[in-house]
């Protein structure tokens, strides 16, 4: 069904039972947990060492646990969601890493790929136990974010006028472009959807956000407009778990914050976009970590 990644918590996919959303907010003390439709949401409980602790961090799952990397309290921290703890890990990322220009994304050996310095080109890679930098992207990215296409990393568009519209896919030998995406996008949530590509949301260059959701596909690399979301959103996250995207966090023209979930049919295709929750609250919902967990998972008492 879904690709190996999703932007965010990136593709942590479990099917045996109805999902249940881990939603680590900048603000750890509003974090919560919530259910497939929106109707069950309970505060949580999460330890770190200050409340902000997760401000403009980039997460991603690592050897099956969620990681937060960079963000204001450290620019080249790199910690580790342990049961209901965030513990920091004593290694460092090689360049700054924020959210409103870094990405993360999971990967097959259970690494992390972490991209897009100040320069909005380089990336490391998180094994777990070992930081090293891998190829730099031929553009930048600032505000691309990554997903996954067709077995490959991918990255697409930029703030910056060398890497609007363009598209890069990563493999053993470094970064490839691809034909340049129809629209300029930033903002955006990637994910992978089988062999295909679902850019969700985002923003235009001229600030307007948008609902739309584009589809890249192969074998021939087209892009194709679908179903637009039921609210436009921008700055957010995503993650894919069962026949099912959630998109959470973000906001739009009027600082309002939704949850939403798109659902696929068995061949792929969008079968429906619902909202299912309303956040609110200007800028402390956007790049939420998102961890695919058990109903009880860190509960308040």
């Amino acid at each position: 069904m879904f690709g190996m990644f999703c932007d965010g918590a990136e593709d942590q996919v479990i099917t045996a039972r109805p999902p249940f959303i881990l939603v680590l907010l900048k603000d750890l003390y509003n974090s919560h947990i919530t259910n497939r439709d929106g109707s069950e949401t309970s505060a949580v409980q999460i330890s770190a060492p200050s409340s902000n602790y997760a401000d403009y961090a980039q997460s991603a799952v690592v050897q099956g646990k969620l990681h937060l990397f960079g963000g204001t309290t450290d620019f080249k921290k790199i910690a580790r969601l342990d049961d209901c703890t965030i513990v920091e890990l004593p290694y460092k990322l090689n360049f700054d890493v924020s959210a409103d220009r870094a990405s993360s994304l999971s990967m097959p050996d259970n690494s992390a790929l972490i991209c897009f310095d100040i320069n909005y080109k380089l990336c490391d890679i998180f094994t777990g136990s070992n930081v090293y930098t891998t190829y730099p992207t031929l553009y930048s990215h600032h505000r691309g974010g990554l997903g996954f296409y067709n077995g490959q990393p991918i990255t697409v568009g930029s703030f910056r006028p060398d890497g609007r519209r363009k598209v890069e896919t990563l493999s053993s030998t470094g970064w490839t472009s691809l034909g340049d995406s129809p629209m300029d996008n930033i903002g955006h949530s990637l994910i992978g959807v089988e062999n295909d590509l679902l850019m969700i949301g985002g923003q235009s260059l001229e600030g307007h956000y948008k609902q739309h959701i584009w589809r890249l596909r192969v074998p021939n690399n087209a892009w194709n407009q679908e179903q637009d979301l039921k609210q436009k959103v921008a700055w957010g996250s995503a993650i894919a778990t069962g026949n099912s995207i959630f998109i959470v966090g973000g906001y739009d023209d009027n600082v309002a914050t939704y949850s939403q979930r798109i659902d696929l049919d068995d061949n792929d295709e969008i079968a429906g976009v619902q909202q299912i929750g309303v956040l609110g609250g200007e800028g402390v919902y956007s790049w939420p970590a998102l961890f695919v967990a058990t109903q009880d998972y860190c509960l308040s008492d």
